[in-house]
């Protein structure tokens, strides 16, 4: 529960730019994928069901991609360029992360279908 709330709050840092950084459908996409698929995976475990945390994992998975895609060098707007070397380091710090929760995504599915066959 902690982490998907605080990716959220992470990944909504672009809706909060503004529409030059991601289009409102693809935050609203992202915004959706991201609560449902939660949603679907803490409810596929606590009832043991390990399609529904399948699912739920596909829709975080779609959006991570999207976060992703917005976090990009060159996605958003342009930085100063004495902001600009603080703006990548975050930059790639968070890009990093999204990777990192993409590939504990499957571990999950795993640990759902061997606790649950």
């Amino acid at each position: 529960m902690l982490v998907g709330g605080v990716t959220q709050c992470a990944m909504s840092q672009a809706r909060i730019r503004g529409p030059e950084v991601i289009a409102p459908s693809g935050s609203w996409a992202q915004i959706g994928c991201w609560n449902v698929g939660n949603a679907l995976v803490i409810g596929g475990t606590l009832t043991g069901e390990p399609l529904a945390v399948d699912f739920g994992s596909a829709l975080l998975v779609i959006a991570l991609a999207i976060a992703f895609c917005v976090a990009r060098p060159g996605a958003g707007s342009a930085t100063s360029s004495a902001a600009g070397g603080v703006s990548a380091l975050v930059g790639h710090v968070h890009r990093t992360l999204l990777l990192v929760l993409a590939v504990s995504i499957p571990i999950g599915m795993a640990l759902a279908h061997l606790r649950h066959p």
